[in-house]
């Protein structure tokens, strides 16, 4: 989940309600796989994301697929991603940038370096055994959660459910502090090379980056389809 607007649940059934009619950037995020985009030419691009919003969604993950070459994060890479992000903007979607240059190297939802507000938010669920009449400290609350690096929101409030001897535990978090995937190997860029700190992995400045348009596109409401 994409939106961070589940952290004002308060209870279950308020959690259960916004999951039964989830507004368009509380979906799940498809991967708009690039294969040499930018001999698409604007146009197509934009019919693409018009699709993409007719579908119901109200983010898009952009991800290379192409072996890059001459293109990838060249000045042709940015200027269509620009054409793209003007795009989204004026359909109202939400648009993550994922330097992934080649697929697996880890999530594309990390915390972007420098904006940990756009950071993705999520669930977990855990089960506590539990008897009757026991008295629970908050320790034992808080170390149900074994998740590594999930951090529970502040604005979100505890949510235990009893069920057959066990409490059923749930709280939205996210994942702090993370900036790019870990990956290694041949070839591949160092740890920390992912989204957000393009000069390590690629020898491309941050300035590349067209952070206005971005942070235009991802504050947009989503509009609605025709």
């Amino acid at each position: 989940m994409n939106n961070p607007d589940i952290a004002g649940s308060k209870t279950l059934a308020d959690l259960a309600a916004r999951f039964e009619a989830p507004g368009p950037t509380a979906r799940p995020v498809p991967f708009w796989l690039f294969n040499e985009p930018d001999r698409a030419g604007p146009e197509e691009l934009h019919r693409q994301l018009e699709e993409f919003r007719r579908q119901g969604t109200g983010t898009v993950c952009t991800l290379p697929m192409f072996d890059g070459g001459d293109t990838y994060l060249r000045d042709s890479y940015w200027a269509f991603m620009g054409h793209i992000c003007a795009s989204a903007r004026r359909l109202g979607l939400q648009l993550w940038i994922a330097d992934e240059c080649g697929c697996p190297s880890g999530s594309a939802a990390m915390t972007l370096s420098g904006e940990p507000g756009f950071a993705s938010v999520g669930l977990q669920a855990s089960r506590l055994q539990v008897r009757a009449g026991q008295a629970l400290e908050r320790e034992q609350l808080v170390g149900a959660y074994t998740l590594p690096g999930f951090e529970p929101l502040p604005a979100s409030a505890w949510n235990a459910v009893p069920r057959d001897g066990e409490l059923l535990l749930v709280r939205v978090g996210t994942t702090p502090g993370r900036t790019g995937a870990q990956r290694t190997g041949a070839g591949r860029p160092p740890p920390g090379a992912g989204s957000g700190t393009l000069s390590h992995g690629h020898g491309v400045g941050p300035d590349r980056v067209p952070r206005g348009h971005l942070a235009q596109t991802t504050r947009q409401p989503p509009a609605t389809a025709a």
